[in-house]
C-alpha cells in the first residue's frame, strides 16, 4: 500500500477523477497504482506526441505489469566478443583501477631506494 502523500500529483489526480475523496490519509495498493501510472503516462504521451506508437503502447503495458522491456546490451556484447577482446577489456580494466594504481606508484617510489647491483 502507499499513502496518498507519496504518489505524483498528475498520477494522483487520475485517481481521484476515477475515486473521489482521494485525499491526505488514503492508500492505495501497487496493483493499482501501476494502472493509474500506466494511465498517466498515456495522457502524457499523447499529449506530447497526438497518438500513440505499438511501442508507446507496449511500454505503457509493461509499466502496469511491472515488467521490463528492454534488454541488457552487454549481454549481448559478451556473447559476440572473441577471446582477445575480453582479454583486452580485463587488462585494461585491471590497469585503470585503484590497486593498479597504488602498487605502480609505489615501485616508482622504491625504485630509486634500491641499491644498484654489481655489474657482471
Amino acid at each position: 500500500m502507499r499513502p496518498w502523500i507519496s504518489v505524483r500529483p498528475g498520477v494522483s489526480e487520475l485517481v481521484n477523477a476515477a475515486y473521489p475523496g482521494w485525499e491526505a490519509g488514503k492508500y492505495i495498493c501497487h496493483a493499482d497504482l501501476a494502472t493509474f501510472r500506466g494511465a498517466y503516462v498515456e495522457v502524457l504521451l499523447e499529449r506530447e506526441r497526438g497518438e500513440l506508437s505499438d511501442l508507446d503502447r507496449q511500454v505503457i503495458e509493461s509499466l502496469q505489469s511491472d515488467q521490463l522491456v528492454s534488454q541488457n546490451p552487454s549481454d549481448e556484447i559478451e556473447d559476440s566478443t572473441s577471446f582477445g577482446e575480453r582479454m583486452a577489456d580485463k587488462v585494461a580494466a585491471f590497469g585503470g583501477s585503484w590497486p593498479f594504481i597504488i602498487s605502480f606508484t609505489t615501485i616508482l617510489i622504491l625504485w630509486p631506494t634500491f641499491p644498484k647491483w654489481p655489474a657482471i
